[in-house]
């Protein structure tokens, strides 16, 4: 129900009441019938209770009071030369607040000193080179192309465990090098303070050799810094 309904259903109930009580006060010289019209009385009162209550509830997470603080957390996934399982690591979030998470960025960063591209940043899919103008007759000769691992990424939140998604997420959802193409997120998602944000980073081939590394991710987004539970505050149940 929306809040102009709430208000007119909470304006309706109040006509209610003062009809019913007009009738009350009519019969309080006679026991006749009082009590059971008290009884509609007290039910249209708790009814306009919960109306209000709603009224009052927040909608939306910019409903929400309290001083916002950008914030990014980090989240770091290692892998060694010929790797090809997944690999997780998590980050907790603070109890200043729940963490709204506006978007996300994911990066290759090789660690051996024998990768020429050794502690640079580097895009987790390899289609930049596929779409990036390389002709495809030197593609696989391209150094570049041939030290960059492909990834899928999965995303897990707090204590429920539940997924932020259906399948595997392909790096390309993460890449931004050519600057045509949306960071992950359709809409701001949200962790509870003190739980829980997990990433599991998948190989879809080896990692190629000479090509230590890690996976970085970043969500970037902000902590509201008051020590509440936004499921609570919206009347969820997750």
């Amino acid at each position: 129900m929306h809040a102009g309904e709430l208000r007119q259903h909470l304006g309706s109930l109040q006509q209610q009441i003062n009809g019913l009580n007009g009738v009350i006060q009519g019969l309080q010289g006679g026991a006749a019938g009082f009590g059971a019209l008290k009884a509609d009385v007290d039910k249209v009162i708790s009814e306009q209770e919960k109306a209000k209550a709603l009224l009052q509830q927040p909608r939306y997470i910019e409903d929400i009071p309290g001083p916002r603080m950008p914030y990014t957390y980090v989240v770091n996934v290692p892998f060694t030369a010929a790797d090809t399982a997944s690999q997780t690591d998590s980050v907790t979030i603070a109890a200043d607040g729940p963490f709204v998470v506006t978007s996300m960025t994911a990066f290759w960063r090789p660690t051996d000193s024998a990768s020429a591209f050794v502690n640079q940043w580097l895009p987790i899919t390899r289609l930049p080179f596929r779409v990036g103008g390389v002709v495809p007759a030197t593609l696989e000769a391209d150094v570049a192309f041939l030290q960059l691992p492909e990834f899928s990424l999965k995303l897990t939140t707090g204590g429920s465990g539940r997924f932020w998604q259906s399948d595997w997420l392909g790096g390309p959802l993460f890449d931004q090098t050519r600057g045509d193409r949306p960071w992950y997120t359709g809409i701001a998602g949200w962790i509870e303070r003190t739980n829980t944000l997990s990433v599991e980073v998948r190989p879809e081939i080896a990692i190629p050799a000479n090509n230590t590394g890690e996976v970085w991710v970043y969500f970037h987004g902000y902590q509201i810094l008051i020590p509440i539970n936004l499921a609570e505050q919206f009347g969820w149940s997750i």
